[in-house]
């Protein structure tokens, strides 16, 4: 529907459009829905040019903008370079977004400069004999893309952290003095433990790519541990805890009742306490005491559970079915059946008075021998 409405956007709405649209690729979606929201954006910038150097080309320039957002917007560039109404107003894109697309080709996401390497070399393959290589036309264009791509690696966030971590490797770097007994036995850099030879540049790189790396698995792990313990705690459980902590300030309960509630796998031994005589101790088994604060615990999370599936049902729209091509009394009975089963809103019906006919009836009637007839509406 979206990719439809396109066609209907005239030049009193795209600016409040385009905004909305910047705000919604910028969103984690999924592919899929990606995809409509891009052919969206190839519609409106096909049908305004004027916007692609307005709106389009400075999106590009941003270089703390999300990889995924990124990935949607090179998709839309290019696209828009190779379906532009006519070959010069093709080249007019080209030579304005492909110099700001050409940097994210060494882009440090995989995903992002896999897609460019992709749709860069699609576009190159369609373009590029128009452009009549080592013409005069080549020579600026090729200009521009070494400028933007110099640009991108002196703002790229992660270029700057590759550099900072490689400061003053490359400036103390000598060939020549590196092929001397000198350079060799040089022991200005910490040496392999094994090899006891100088650490390499690019063990430098490696090295700082897997910190980087497992830094991502870190906060990953962290953001998605957070989460799972956020959906597992609900506001009664908080009123809970309250209760739990005045009650162990008046000194009702041992303090050890509230710390050990959080240990979900907690191993338990019957036969620990198989022998254990109940009736004798002055205090409650210890089995007993576990079981009691694991009921605790569970007790909060089914009651979010609940909530949440009550939230879910009060949240989804009714039905109200119309048998407008059905005639047949059997057809409508079986049908009107159905909705009781599903609880639909209604059944709209062309003829109220179907609901006295016996075979409706019969046909109608529940297992406990009962014909509710208060979700037929008369049209």
């Amino acid at each position: 529907m979206i990719c439809v409405l396109s066609h209907f956007v005239d030049d009193d709405i795209v600016g409040a459009v385009t905004s909305r649209l910047h705000v919604c690729l910028c969103r984690n979606n999924l592919p899929g829905v990606r995809q409509y929201l891009e052919i969206f954006a190839m519609q409106i910038y096909l049908k305004f040019p004027a916007l692609v150097e307005q709106q389009l080309l400075p999106i590009f320039y941003n270089y703390n903008m999300r990889p995924q957002a990124l990935s949607s917007y090179v998709f839309i560039a290019t696209n828009v370079i190779l379906h532009a109404g006519d070959l010069p107003m093709q080249l007019k894109h080209l030579h304005g977004l492909l110099p700001s697309i050409i940097p994210f080709l060494t882009s440090h996401h995989h995903s992002l400069r896999g897609f460019t390497q992709l749709l860069v070399y699609h576009v190159l393959c369609k373009l590029w004999p128009a452009l009549g290589p080592g013409t005069s036309e080549v020579a600026p264009l090729e200009k521009k893309c070494f400028e933007d791509l110099k640009l991108y690696l002196a703002e790229n966030p992660d270029c700057v952290r590759l550099r900072a971590s490689m400061e003053g490797f490359l400036d103390a770097f000598d060939p020549v003095k590196s092929a001397t007994p000198t350079g060799v036995f040089n022991a200005r850099d910490e040496g392999l433990e094994f090899e006891c030879v100088p650490v390499s540049l690019m063990e430098h790189v490696i090295t700082f790519l897997n910190d980087v790396r497992n830094d991502l698995r870190d906060s990953i792990a962290k953001d998605a541990m957070a989460i799972k313990n956020e959906s597992i705690t609900h506001a009664d459980s908080c009123k809970d805890s309250a209760e739990l902590l005045k009650a162990n300030e008046d000194g009702a309960f041992p303090l050890n009742r509230i710390d050990f509630s959080l240990d979900f796998q907690k191993k338990i031994t019957v036969q620990e306490y198989g022998s254990a005589d109940f009736l004798g101790d002055s205090e409650p088994p210890k089995l007993l005491l576990e079981m009691e604060k694991e009921d605790q615990l569970l007790r909060p999370v089914i009651q979010s559970r609940n909530q949440a599936v009550q939230r879910i049902k009060e949240s989804q729209q009714q039905f109200i079915f119309v048998a407008s091509l059905l005639d047949r009394i059997p057809n409508i009975a079986g049908l009107a059946r159905t909705c009781e089963v599903f609880k639909a809103a209604g059944l709209a019906v062309s003829d109220a008075s179907i609901i006295h006919d016996k075979q409706f009836q019969l046909i109608r009637i529940d297992s406990n021998g009962n014909t509710s007839h208060q979700s037929f509406i008369s049209v």
